[in-house]
């Protein structure tokens, strides 16, 4: 097969991730063999009829079932999930990001962008997005293939009533709340009922399109929501009322030709209104950490701020007299992110795809290699134990001894270093092997403190068990730093607080995304082969550096197109040269 897009998200609330690539996937497999990989029996419905493809599968085995037997020189992925993972394993297709929509979210410039080899990007502000936030990201990986979606024609839903032709139309969509506060672009909360109740008092129809996943994390969008549909419901239950509000949850597409004015949140959606040059607002995030500084978009179009929603029609007009008087403008934002109108909005991606196989043919297609056994995970056999992992970490907790804020931070000279070990619980064997490591590589570059961050209270307890009786038994004086990380909120507050220049991963795992998502600091996977549960594949092209004794690893890294090579360092020439290893 030459290409298979991957959708491992279960549920309902993202399929419209897989929607929006059904038409370019579709049009794509005129040309070569094209596949849908997935795990959810909800995207049936969406694949049903779509002529494409389609492969189902349960779990891990499922998954490695499908790439051994199908074996796909191109796997595209539209989102981070972090299922992707097992699928990132497979070693002989070329991985590659494709998205879900342009934007401005961090999402679309973190780290874990270099899970994939290439980086199937809209235009040229992606680019320098990824340039002024990734560190170590060879900008070779990046192919631009402008929106295909374009090209999509998408029906308008038999339930929605268009308003009469002198009555103005206004889209509403605001984004969801996001994972951290980085990314909380939501406008719901903030802007939400009273945006709505103005565009109503102006005499707009509203459309209302809240993203899939507004309040599933948060009670506050999730009561705004609420109240908007009721106060939607109200009015087009109300007599005096000459038009009929409309809350969308179909497929993005047709509002670009059928509505005239949109208002929304640093979101992909916006992106994609920007090629009707008809009018656009874009909301001020109301939380001070949501990361929008440099944005193109907010520095061509004023942001609508919450304590200026009393103003709107002014708003309005002025992003009116932008879309007619200034359309050069809004031309120039539609370029810079999309590149420059085509007469076949397809073929960049096409070209994108052509040259993605020519590389497979290179550098993959004659290679011998040996598919990755499945991943180790003890998930699904630890029972009962979860419950005592439980207990055990609650009970830290009210000791005071699993919160990430009360540990000590470290003076500057000494923070340039902080080691990780994401794992299942109660995963024994690679706990030994890591702390023999750690402590290893401490007493060898003569360290006095040690900082460590573990997902697990049960490794959490024998790396304070391990380095204590070192202590007794042998006199080697390391003082232990560890650190409870259970969520990617709790690792972003320890890089701030730490502000390491590296952050070497003792087990590859899963969870390593967490602190992945970080930008600005090296990451490196340190002496993997240690790991009694360490599987070779190609997701380890997700660390900047890989430190290794291990020819297998070496050679694993070896077979990495060199566009997304990590950089390999040989701690075996390095202990043979006499050359100690420099951790910072």
């Amino acid at each position: 097969m030459d290409v298979v897009f991957v959708f491992l998200d279960s549920g309902t609330q993202n399929l419209y991730q897989l929607r929006q690539w059904i038409q370019p996937l579709q049009r794509l497999s005129k040309i070569y063999s094209v596949g849908v990989l997935y795990t959810s029996n909800f995207a049936d419905e969406e694949l049903w009829g779509s002529g494409l493809q389609a492969f189902r599968v349960d779990g891990q085995e499922g998954i490695a079932e499908f790439l051994k037997n199908q074996k796909p020189k191109i796997l595209l992925y539209p989102n981070q999930n972090a299922k992707n993972f097992f699928a990132l394993r497979n070693r002989y297709g070329l991985h590659v990001w494709v998205s879900h929509g342009e934007s401005d979210k961090a999402y679309m410039f973190q780290n874990t962008l270099k899970r994939y080899d290439y980086y199937f990007a809209a235009g040229q502000a992606a680019v320098d997005r990824v340039a002024r936030n990734i560190q170590n990201y060879n900008p070779a990986r990046i192919k631009l293939i402008g929106r295909p979606q374009i090209k999509d024609v998408l029906p308008v839903p038999s339930n929605y009533e268009k308003a009469a032709a002198d009555v103005k139309t206004a889209l509403y969509a605001p984004t969801w709340e996001g994972v951290t506060r980085a990314t909380r672009y939501s406008s719901l909360d903030s802007h939400g009922v009273e945006i709505v109740e103005r565009l109503i008092s102006l005499g707009y129809q509203v459309v209302y399109r809240p993203h899939p996943l507004s309040g599933s994390r948060d009670a506050k969008i999730a009561e705004a929501d609420a109240s908007i549909r009721a106060l939607l419901k109200a009015h087009n239950e109300s007599k005096a009322s000459k038009v009929r509000h409309y809350v969308d949850n179909s497929t993005f597409g047709w509002q670009l030709n059928e509505l005239d004015l949109m208002i929304t949140d640093v979101s992909a959606v916006a992106y994609d209104w920007l090629v009707t040059g008809k009018p656009l607002l874009i909301t001020k995030p109301s939380d001070s950490k949501a990361l929008v500084a440099d944005v193109a978009m907010f520095a061509s179009l004023e942001p609508l701020a919450a304590d200026s929603l009393h103003e709107l029609e002014k708003h309005i007009a002025r992003a009116t007299k932008l879309a007619t008087a200034k359309a050069g403008e809004l031309q120039r934002l539609r370029e810079y992110h999309y590149g420059k109108p085509r007469q076949d909005e397809d073929a960049a991606f096409v070209e994108a795809i052509e040259q993605t196989l020519q590389s497979h043919s290179r550098h993959v297609a004659s290679k011998q290699l040996s598919e990755p056994g499945l991943f180790a995970s003890r998930g699904s056999k630890l029972r009962l134990l979860r419950y005592v992992n439980f207990l055990l970490r609650e009970g830290a907790k009210l000791l005071g001894v699993w919160v990430p804020t009360k540990v000590s931070v470290p003076g500057k000279a000494e923070s340039t270093v902080v080691f990780t070990h994401f794992s299942d619980p109660f995963n024994g064997a690679s706990v030994r092997s890591a702390a023999r490591e750690l402590l290893g590589w401490a007493t060898e570059a003569s360290a006095r403190q040690v900082t460590l961050a573990t997902n697990q209270i049960s490794a959490y307890l024998y790396f304070r068990l391990f380095f204590a009786a070192k202590r007794l038994t042998t006199g080697v004086r390391i003082e232990l730093r560890l650190v409870p990380a259970t969520t990617a909120g709790d690792c972003e507050v320890l890089l701030k607080r730490f502000s390491p220049n590296r952050v070497f991963y003792l087990k590859h795992h899963p969870m390593n995304l967490m602190m992945l998502r970080s930008n600005g600091t090296t990451h490196a996977l340190f002496a993997p082969e240690s790991d009694p549960l360490f599987e070779p594949g190609h997701s380890v092209v997700m660390y900047d550096e890989i430190y290794s004794r291990s020819k297998v690893v070496m050679s694993l890294v070896d077979t990495i197109p060199e566009v997304s090579r990590p950089r390999l360092v040989n701690l075996s020439s390095a202990m043979a040269s006499g050359a100690s290893i420099d951790l910072t």
